[in-house]
């Protein structure tokens, strides 16, 4: 049965204005819905009343189909105990037949209630929500703060809502969009996630998803909003044009970021956290600043980030290390100078070469990312971009196979383009690249072979088992609070990697 673990209040919730639903596919995700947590703070910040719904399955593994409706049910339950005015529903690309259907079965059940949905795909996309007979009533176009607000301040009062920037709706005969909203500019404005609206005893179980493949008690902190660059496989440069915005990147002040780290250590004994920027190191002089700062308080926590080769410094990685740092990932996609430049990724191959040779000089693990089934990919760029995964040494390896979001320049290419009950093909199922579609290489090699063989040739056992012999990890654990469920965590995680090297033998049996 799903694990209710939706807030902390008491009540019958006969006194809430406004519902935040994480969607029944996220009900095993690891990932907190920190969108809608910083909704629901910007909210209660303007006196209004809100609840967050985020029903979880307490296990490990593929969340199943019987599984997702139970915890669907559980959550048109709950909301109609809770009988908002406003229900608000985050929204990916792969959930957007779900989102329809969780939107209608909550109307039925509360006819006078609202329901906004919101999200990057329903910014780019309105249309895929806002149709004849769709049970929803608004989409949030944009960043979801303010518009949010707003939205509930008059849905509370009645009042119509055509003059609210940022919104999309159905008038009857066509979507109409109200004027994009700005960017919130000052970000220090917005107060931290609402923590206390979700149960964290789940997301701060030790798991291997934050830092990845490292196992720890994490939570996701943002420092900043947007991205610079322009990667072709990435929404993010659409984002700012829909929005009508000229500021590529916000950043939070380091002493608001240090104070929500340092809030998160006192109140939940956090062991790391995970900055989670599209990009970190953006500017290196902030970087500095967050190290110093860190340093400074003392809160000996271990930390990783996401960030780029053509972004790193020694001096970056040093401060960054002394400070707590312990790994850093990279999207490296490409060995193929070729397929970098067809990506617009803005790195080279040498700048690959010279950060992870910096990395392992000054004892910083660094993870690479690469992809495969990129445009134009022959075999000759396949070779390439193994050849240099062998040669940086990664701690850690991801391979992928790219994805042609809705909203990337690359999903341009795809013909014809997918309809709305199709956008599920983009989930888990894109690895079998059975939808001619999603074929963007030249070549006729079997991608799925070799996504499976680098995945697993790349990452050994040892390779894998390497952190737990970092001093700094293991003074971590030794001082957490929450060594009885590093211990529980650790039997689980022991399950999963000995299925998982079963299922690499009898791959190898085939």
């Amino acid at each position: 049965m799903p694990t209710r673990l939706v807030n902390n209040e008491k009540g019958n919730g006969l006194d809430v204005d406004v519902c935040l639903v994480s969607p029944a596919s996220r009900a095993n995700a690891p990932y907190p819905p920190l969108g809608l947590m910083y909704v629901a703070s910007y909210l209660e910040k303007q006196g209004i009343k809100v609840r967050i719904v985020d029903l979880k399955v307490d296990h490990y593994g593929d969340l199943k189909e019987f599984q997702r409706k139970r915890v669907e049910d559980e959550i048109v339950n709950e909301v109609e105990a809770i009988q908002p005015r406003l229900v608000g529903i985050t929204c990916l690309v792969t959930e957007v037949s779900e989102v329809i259907n969780l939107g209608g079965r909550i109307k039925k059940r509360l006819k006078e209630t609202k329901i906004m949905i919101g999200g990057i795909h329903p910014t780019m996309y309105p249309e895929d929500l806002l149709f004849s007979g769709s049970p929803v009533d608004y989409v949030i176009m944009g960043e979801g703060e303010q518009t949010a607000t707003e939205l509930a301040q008059a849905v509370i009062k009645s009042d119509h809502q055509a003059d609210i920037s940022g919104i999309a709706r159905f008038d009857g005969a066509e979507v109409y969009k109200t004027m994009p909203r700005p960017v919130i500019k000052n970000l220090d404005e917005i107060p931290f996630p609402l923590y206390q609206k979700v149960n964290m005893n789940y997301y701060l179980r030790p798991n291997i998803y934050a830092i990845r493949n490292m196992f720890l008690s994490t939570v996701f902190i943002f420092t900043s909003r947007g991205c610079p660059y322009l990667c072709s496989f990435c929404v993010n440069k659409n984002i700012h044009k829909i929005m009508g915005s000229h500021i590529p990147v916000r950043s939070r002040s380091v002493k608001n970021v240090v104070d929500e780290i340092e809030y998160l250590a006192n109140e939940y004994g956090i062991d790391a956290f995970y900055i989670y920027d599209d990009t970190f190191c953006i500017r290196e002089e902030y970087t500095l600043d967050f190290c110093r700062e860190l340093r400074r308080r003392r809160l000996n926590l271990i930390w990783a980030a996401e960030t780029r080769v053509n972004l790193i410094s020694e001096e970056a990685i040093k401060a960054m290390k002394s400070s707590g740092c312990i790994q850093l990932d990279f999207g490296v996609e490409s060995g193929s100078p070729n397929i970098l430049r067809r990506l617009r990724k803005g790195i080279t191959v040498d700048q690959v070469r010279k950060t992870f040779a910096l990395c392992h000089k000054l004892g910083m693990r660094a993870m690479a990312n690469f992809m495969f089934n990129t445009p134009g990919e022959t075999e000759e760029d396949i070779q390439k971009t193994l050849a240099l995964a062998r040669e940086i040494d990664a701690s850690y390896y991801n391979f992928s196979l790219m994805t042609p979001f809705p909203g990337t320049d690359i999903y341009e290419q795809v013909e014809p383009k997918l309809r709305t009950d199709e956008y599920s093909l983009l989930g888990g199922s894109i690895r079998k690249i059975a939808d001619p579609r999603f074929k963007f290489a030249k070549h006729d090699l079997d991608l799925n072979k070799i996504l499976h063989n680098a995945n697993r040739s790349f990452n050994s056992l040892t390779k894998r088992a390497a952190f737990i012999f970092i001093p700094r990890y293991l003074w971590q654990i030794f001082n957490s609070r929450k060594k009885l469920d590093y211990v529980k965590g650790l039997w689980q995680l022991c399950k999963r990697v000995v299925e998982y090297f079963l299922e690499k033998d009898a791959q190898q049996l085939r």
